[in-house]
């Protein structure tokens, strides 16, 4: 699914690290990454 960068800025860091999850292998680190760091790796 795609999401704008405003749709992810609202969402809490679990729904982030759920989303990087789903990512697979194209997102490494993702349960160690703060929110900030996480909107920068999705986007």
């Amino acid at each position: 699914m795609e999401y704008t960068y405003k749709e992810l800025k609202h969402k809490t860091v679990a729904e982030l690290r759920e989303i990087a999850a789903g990512l697979g292998d194209a997102l490494k680190g993702y349960t160690q990454m703060n929110k900030e760091h996480l909107l920068e790796a999705i986007c």
